[in-house]
């Protein structure tokens, strides 16, 4: 990439503007690591 060349920045969506609510941070935290449970 040149010095002239500027990269594409893309703009947020509204949604992603606004901070996530504390229980999605917790889902986030509980889908951090895998699943290996069983399920019947």
């Amino acid at each position: 990439m040149s010095e002239t060349e500027t990269p594409e920045i893309p703009e947020l969506e509204q949604d992603e503007a606004v901070a996530p609510r504390p229980e999605e941070d917790v889902a986030d935290v509980a889908r951090a690591e895998p699943d290996t449970e069983p399920h019947a």
